[in-house]
């Protein structure tokens, strides 16, 4: 399983207590994907929210409960609201986790250059990159150089498997 391969890597504790998750996502499916991704580790509680507007609201009223906000985004109005939402509430979450259409990751890196604000992934993601990326963050420890490059081809790699899209603005963003 990805659970076995991930623990039995050179570099890999299985990840214990890493305490709450908050979800966000506009398409169940893939909210329902993510919410199964986080079934191999040890959460204290997974919440998942539709909409961006809820989830400040929530978040809000939560400083400081979730280890991990891990956000699917789907246009530039998504990249805007996570940006300033991000911005109001530092601190409220100790890792944020972007998903997000390559059209869009270059942007996002740009937004969060040299704050380390956020940790931005492509969609769609692996399991084994998504588990990764959470035991990077929650662990402190740095990828070794074979994670690295296999990082960086997760990210090139996901342009060319995208096949189709149903999202508008980013058909019109990747005829650009």
């Amino acid at each position: 399983t990805d659970m076995e391969e991930l623990s039995s890597g050179p570099n890999y504790e299985v990840m214990q207590d890493i305490g709450a998750v908050y979800l966000v996502c506009s398409n169940a499916t893939l909210l329902t994907v993510l919410k199964e991704m986080m079934s191999d580790w040890q959460v204290s509680e997974v919440v998942t929210e539709t909409n961006l507007a809820n989830a400040r609201a929530h978040l809000s009223a939560r400083k400081g409960k979730y280890t991990f906000v891990v956000v699917s985004l789907a246009d530039e109005e998504d990249i805007n609201s996570t940006s300033r939402l991000h911005a109001d509430l530092e601190g409220h979450a100790k890792h944020w986790v972007l998903l997000s259409p390559i059209v869009y990751v270059g942007r996002l890196h740009k937004l969060g250059a040299g704050q380390q604000q956020w940790t931005v992934l492509s969609k769609p993601v692996r399991q084994r990159l998504f588990n990764q990326t959470l035991w990077r963050l929650w662990s402190g420890k740095q990828l070794s150089r074979e994670e690295k490059e296999d990082e960086d081809q997760q990210n090139t790699n996901s342009g060319h498997i995208l096949l189709v899209e149903d999202n508008p603005t980013i058909q019109h963003q990747m005829r650009k």
